[in-house]
């Protein structure tokens, strides 16, 4: 495992804006909210050829008594607990705080590495501000600007003097990418703090606890797996704050990071058009698709209850209705580690590699059993067939005239494909070329 080193301080000091800016990504929400970042982002960072783990944590109150906050500040002193080097940011517009100064006499009782990281020295005149921290005791003392770029490189040559090296044979071994999307308060955060065994993830019963993409990682069964928490998806007309806005489109945006979905639904409420309409973004994005419908326990035990949910899902999500069902209680327990399972098989799917003279073979077949139909435009032919990729499975036929084959002929196509070669779960992309 790699060295971890956290970010932490107050509200509002430009904690994600330095994640991002480290990270050369916009993975962090930035807002000048307080309280946006809940839980604790993770991203590997490589600096003059040493790797470590770079975590952004929520902003951290010691005179609050809100639940919320209260749970920010738990999951963030648990991860203090872990760290490596810690990187304390302070504002330097405005100034050491009373909290400043409670919460470095609280980090210091862990004795880990120290830095203090004053943020918002954006011109050299504001380098002035620099010195009033000195007065907090501390010996490392590097300003930055975060926004500007400004003694970054500093700042990290400092990092990578305090990290250890990591052997080779310590290096994380490959992964499987998961994440978990679906509506606000369906479960996601408790079902992958199940998975991982405690709780990473905040749990709050306020809907929208979780804003950013949350990875974290967890093995079962001998494999590594990376999982993404999201925020909950829902309808543009119910997003109401600017900041739910950017969650949503990062929710969005971490299915291109995945290879498997796991989209959750709520037993109490069944498939909702919503569910749909995320069904789709997982297929339109090729990430492979489980669904899980969650909270099951709370629903009475009756013979066929199953079937029927079944049967109501793959009519809804027709026809994209090519992926594995589960039911589960992430509450309990009940099923979990079966997604987990069905989602690595459906991993394996999605990378799976037809040879191109089965793939003929097979085409040959079927094309005599069900020629495509003549067209407006004439008969089609269809002269043979190659695998281009995978992640998704992509195909390429070779034909006379794309324009004479129709989309139903593509779609029973499809299907043979899924029956054939077990593409269960994996979108299927099957392009059509003039052969010349």
């Amino acid at each position: 495992m790699y060295p971890q080193v956290v970010i932490l301080g107050r509200p509002n000091v430009g904690k994600s804006t330095l994640f991002n800016r480290i990270t050369r990504s916009r993975r962090a929400i930035v807002d000048p909210t307080p309280g946006i970042t809940r839980d604790c982002l993770i991203s590997e960072v490589e600096w003059e050829g040493k790797r470590f783990n770079l975590i952004d944590t929520g902003g951290l109150d010691l005179f609050t008594d809100d639940s919320l906050f209260e749970k920010v500040r738990e999951r963030v002193l648990s991860v203090v607990e872990e760290a490596d080097v810690l990187l304390f940011v302070v504002d330097a517009k405005t100034g050491v705080s009373p909290l400043d100064e409670e919460l470095i006499q609280l980090i210091r009782r862990y004795d880990k590495p120290f830095i203090l990281v004053v943020n918002k020295i954006d011109e050299e005149k504001h380098l002035v501000n620099l010195y009033q921290f000195y007065e907090l005791g501390l010996s490392e003392v590097i300003p930055i600007s975060a926004e500007h770029n400004r003694g970054i490189g500093r700042l990290l040559d400092r990092v990578v003097s305090l990290i250890p090296s990591v052997s080779k044979e310590e290096e994380p071994e490959e992964e499987t990418k998961l994440v978990v999307v679906g509506r606000p308060n369906v479960g996601k955060s408790t079902l992958v703090n199940r998975l991982i065994g405690e709780e990473k993830v905040l749990v709050h019963e306020k809907p929208g606890t979780t804003r950013d993409a949350v990875d974290l990682v967890f093995s079962y069964k001998g494999k590594r797996y990376r999982i993404i928490d999201t925020a909950g998806i829902r309808r543009k007309s119910r997003i109401k704050e600017r900041f739910e806005v950017v969650s949503v489109l990062k929710a969005r945006g971490s299915l291109e990071r995945a290879e498997v979905a796991i989209l959750l639904l709520d037993a109490e409420e069944g498939i909702t058009s919503q569910d749909v309409a995320i069904a789709h973004f997982t297929h339109s994005a090729g990430v492979g698709l489980v669904i899980a419908m969650n909270k099951w326990d709370l629903l009475p035990k009756r013979k066929g209850l199953e079937e029927a949910y079944r049967a109501r899902i793959k009519e809804r999500l027709k026809p994209i209705d090519y992926s594995p069902i589960l039911f589960i209680s992430a509450k309990e327990g009940r099923g979990v580690y079966r997604a987990v399972e069905a989602a690595e098989k459906v991993a394996e799917n999605r990378r799976r590699r037809i040879p191109t003279g089965v793939l003929n073979q097979f085409l040959r077949g079927i094309i005599s059993r069900y020629r495509p139909p003549a067209s407006r435009k004439g008969f089609p032919k269809i002269y043979y067939g190659t695998q281009v990729s995978v992640s998704p499975p992509t195909f390429v036929l070779f034909v006379n005239d794309p324009d004479r084959i129709s989309k139903n002929y593509l779609r029973y196509l499809e299907n043979r494909f899924r029956e054939a070669f077990d593409f269960t779960g994996t979108p299927l992309v099957i392009k059509l070329r003039k052969s010349e």
